[in-house]
């Protein structure tokens, strides 16, 4: 890498790239004479080179070469960080052989360069969104959600469980019930009653939680600020927002000052200065908050016109 360039600033944008949010991002920081540049870690694991040299503070990720200290801000995609879940469809990259533990070594290895370069970007006075502890707090699900309910902000009736006999006698109390992974990425999905059956010889840690009545709604928090909100139009039981369409309906939605004062809330007892959060309302606008999700998914609703996540986003990233 040459020394002596020319210092400029910069945001980046890291993750799975997929013509979604980091487009609109783009188009708002370049607006405010900042340049962007995008790391695509789909490009890895692959023979791509990647190097960081520690004592000069220099980076060098595909076709990105900068100092440490030109990164003005950094957003990261915290779900495409080399997750066992998200990589296991690259054939022929993940690993040499057949070996599941090359592959999950393999994978350890580019998270834990990606999450350095994510804290290096703070060290050196850079913001970084969600936040430099974000990929954590979607690791620690279990502990996000006894924290909310401490704090008494309603929160789904959830159990965490390897016992199929407590499992499935919660199944019975509740009739219906969400399930999802404790830690990493997943998807939620709905059990009904008579689906007990598939809790059988359970033995991996599960979050269940309840399945509490109301209308599906995000809304987002940047940088403390309550930044807006919009309701899913599904018309299933609808849970954490997993359509029975490929095409999900956006619509506003109006929320009442309680609602707006949990949200803020819920993401203070969190790491994260960009975050999503996932909630249920009645129609007498009471609300139960499902969870809060590090840089949660915003193009749907900013796209239509509905919310405005982008632009409090880009402002926070670009002024360090």
């Amino acid at each position: 890498m040459q020394r002596g360039l020319e210092r400029r600033m910069v945001v980046l944008l890291v993750g799975k790239y997929m013509q979604h949010e980091f487009d609109l991002l783009r188009e708002e920081i370049e607006s405010k004479n900042v340049g962007v540049e995008v790391i695509n870690t789909d490009d890895w694991p692959s023979n791509k080179p990647i190097t960081h040299s520690i004592a000069g503070g220099e980076i060098s990720v595909g076709n990105v070469s900068l100092l440490l200290s030109e990164v003005e801000g950094l957003f990261v995609r915290q779900n495409g960080l080399f997750i066992p879940s998200v990589e296991d469809h690259q054939e022929g990259f993940v690993s040499e052989d057949e070996n599941p533990y090359a592959a999950l070594t393999q994978l350890r290895e580019y998270r834990g360069f990606f999450r350095s370069l994510v804290r290096g970007v703070a060290d050196t006075g850079g913001r970084v969104a969600p936040g430099v502890d974000a990929l954590s707090w979607q690791e620690e699900s279990i502990h996000a959600c006894h924290l909310l309910a401490r704090n008494s902000i309603e929160t789904p009736e959830s159990i965490v469980t390897t016992d199929e006999e407590e499992a499935v006698n919660f199944l019975k109390e509740q009739g219906k019930v969400v399930y999802k992974p404790v830690a990493e990425l997943g998807e939620a999905n709905l059990m009904k009653e008579e689906e007990s059956h598939k809790l059988a010889d359970l033995t991996t840690p599960v979050l269940f939680q309840e399945l509490v009545p109301g209308e599906d709604v995000r809304a987002y928090v940047v940088n403390g600020e309550f930044v807006g909100a919009f309701r899913y139009v599904n018309p299933g039981d609808g849970f954490s927002f997993k359509m029975e369409t490929d095409n999900p309906e956006v619509a506003p939605v109006d929320l009442n000052s309680e609602a707006v004062a949990d949200i803020r809330r819920s993401v203070s007892l969190s790491p994260l200065n960009f975050a999503a959060v996932d909630l249920r309302f009645t129609s007498t606008q009471e609300h139960t908050v499902l969870e809060v999700n590090a840089g949660g998914r915003f193009m749907l609703a900013d796209s239509k016109g509905v919310t405005n996540v982008t632009s409090p986003l880009a402002g926070f990233l670009t002024e360090s």
